[in-house]
This record gives structure tokens, sequence and C-alpha cells, in this order.
């Protein structure tokens, strides 16, 4: 399950140097006012981006019912988590995607992205499988 990301929309005045007659009709873009398109002016307009700066953190749960080597790396190449699990071991990592995870035993590991269980027997080759997670969040 994908956590939704939530938009805040702040108002950007739009200026001009010429100065304006305090008589023209101003209108807002969008609005319903009827007014002759010579004497319009748009004088705001909505901007939208993230609420928090802060990047956001993908949970990754992997369980294991046999051993099964994991890595997690960041898109930069730096090793989050890495570690041989032994059977019934169950470990959850906090990392802001992307990233790589290399799973060593892919028919013993479960892994689950932000809830989702994620199948990667397609994408194991000799029972090994390295895959891209996460998004960029620029």
């Amino acid at each position: 399950v994908a956590r939704p990301s939530v938009p805040v929309q702040e108002s950007v005045a739009v200026t001009s140097n010429a100065p304006s007659p305090v008589d023209e009709p101003v209108v807002a873009e969008g609005a319903t006012q009827e007014v002759p398109a010579s004497a319009a002016r748009v004088v705001s307009e909505t901007v939208t981006g993230l609420a928090d700066t802060q990047p956001l953190q993908d949970l990754l749960v992997l369980q294991v019912a046999g051993d099964s080597w994991v890595e997690v790396r960041e898109a930069s190449g730096r090793l989050v988590f890495a570690d041989l699990l032994r059977a019934g071991r169950n470990v959850s990592v906090n990392v802001t995607g992307p990233f790589e995870l290399l799973v060593g035993a892919v028919d013993v590991t479960t892994v689950i992205f932000n809830g989702e269980t994620l199948d990667l027997s397609d994408r194991a080759f000799q029972n090994v499988a390295r895959v891209n997670l996460g998004e960029s969040r620029n």
C-alpha cells in the first residue's frame, strides 16, 4: 500500500512594474466573473508541492523461512543493511528510496515493500534476485 503524498497549495502573486488604475477590474485565474478580456489580468496562480520537505521513508520487511543473504543499498551505493538472515527471522528496514535489494534465497524469503508482498521469483536467476525499489522523490 503506497503512502499518499499530501499536496499543499500556496498562492504566488504575479506582479508587474507598470502601475494599474484603482478602478481596473482584477480577476483571479479560474474566476467565473464575466469581465472583458482586455480588462482582466492574472493576479495569482496556484503552486502545488509536498507539504513536508523531509524525504519520505519506505518500509521494507523481510521474512525468511530458511537461511537467506540480504543486502539493501541506497541509489548512491551506500550499504544500508547486509546480513545472513536465519530461518524464522523477520527484519524491518526503513530506507529512503530509490534503493537496491539483493535477496540470496528467493524461494525462502518473503519481501514486503510498503505493505505489499512482492513476488521476486520471476526476477530471480539461480534463486538470487537483485531489484530496484522505491522511487525518486526530488
